[in-house]
């Protein structure tokens, strides 16, 4: 009798150090899920952060190209009917061209509607006005400011590099800002008058005091 009560004995301290273990071992793994948890969430409210982030830069710039329709003067002798569309063309990425479009949405200027388009960067319509290049196709700028060239067409861009190029107004990121510089001699090559309001405001670049060109 006194051996099966040593044995009982013995099986109920394994049995509580086993359970102990397994507590620990539970105890264990919940920590590592609450880890795995809070990572997932850092991880979702990064991602969400950035893509908000993004969301409101498109926001910012698409205000701002509609802004320039009031502050950029075209020459009369443009050759365009007076009677058509006023088109901002969008080139490569047409994420900002959404947002663009409900800025614009019932807008005029001089009468005339204001239509925004993703267009060909390689077959430029002889009736836009302004053009909005994309990042993601500045390998190709050089051309396309060459063919923009002489329409009378206010180039805009979004990288480093475009003003270089011949671009004529660029965003640019400072302090966590979106800025904007302006290429006035490229402004006056292309025969439009730029608002002393809207110089007031930006950077303006001249030739002589060009940043560092294109990465």
């Amino acid at each position: 009798m006194e051996t099966v009560n040593k044995m009982l004995a013995g099986i109920v301290k394994f049995m509580g150090n086993w359970a102990a273990c397994i507590r620990v071992v539970l105890r264990q793994i919940l920590i590592v899920c609450a880890v795995i948890a809070g990572l997932n969430l850092m991880i979702v409210k990064s991602s969400l952060q950035a893509e908000n982030k993004t969301f409101r830069e498109y926001q910012v710039k698409a205000v701002f190209i509609y802004n320039f329709v009031n502050f950029v003067k075209w020459p009369e002798d443009t050759g365009y009917d007076h009677e058509s569309p006023f088109i901002i063309g969008i080139a490569g990425d047409d994420a900002v061209q959404g947002f663009l479009e409900k800025v614009v949405a019932d807008e005029t200027v001089k009468g005339r509607k204001i239509v925004v388009r993703h267009i060909d960067a390689f077959t430029l319509p002889l009736d836009c006005r302004i053009l909005f290049i994309s990042k993601t196709i500045r390998k190709d700028v050089l051309q396309i400011l060459k063919d923009a060239a002489g329409r009378k067409m206010l180039t805009v861009g979004d990288f480093k590099g475009f003003i270089q190029a011949g671009g004529i107004i660029n965003f640019f990121h400072a302090q966590g800002r979106i800025h904007i510089e302006i290429n006035k001699t490229g402004a006056d090559l292309a025969g439009l008058a730029i608002s002393s309001k809207l110089l007031k405001l930006v950077q303006i670049v001249e030739p002589d005091s060009i940043r560092e060109g294109m990465e």
